[in-house]
């Protein structure tokens, strides 16, 4: 989505802005533990893909964490053109990153054939 140092530089910012700022000063119960993990914008710097983890294992809660957010867009989005002084305020999506849910599946999966081969293998190095 990015394309050049300028988008790149505003995507920092506004994950900067959003993470230390925007999110914790949101007062919905529920949005719970939320991450900005990333920020991708787009090359004209109109629109801008805010990628975010909720550490919350029911989905109906991460749901409403994610509907906390879209419904918060508006209010991020006025503050960040004030505070950080943009020509155009990109408008925010919100988009849930399972990246680190992915990584931790495939570690525990990774985890769970190492036992199983070492179950198979009582002898444990002794051949070779």
């Amino acid at each position: 989505m990015s394309g050049g140092e300028r988008p790149r530089r505003v995507a920092e910012q506004i994950q900067r802005y959003l993470s230390s700022r925007l999110i914790p000063e949101l007062r919905d119960p529920r949005l719970g533990f939320a991450t900005v993990t990333a920020v991708e914008v787009s090359r004209d710097l109109k629109t801008a893909r805010v990628f975010v983890t909720i550490f919350e294992p029911d989905p109906a809660k991460k749901k409403g964490a994610m509907d906390a957010l879209t419904g918060a867009a508006g209010r991020f989005r006025r503050d960040l053109g004030r505070d950080l002084r943009l020509r155009f305020t990109p408008t925010l999506t919100f988009v849930e990153d399972e990246s680190i849910e992915r990584a931790d599946r495939i570690e525990r999966l990774i985890h769970e054939i190492h036992e199983t081969d070492s179950d198979d293998d009582p002898g444990g190095d002794e051949s070779e």
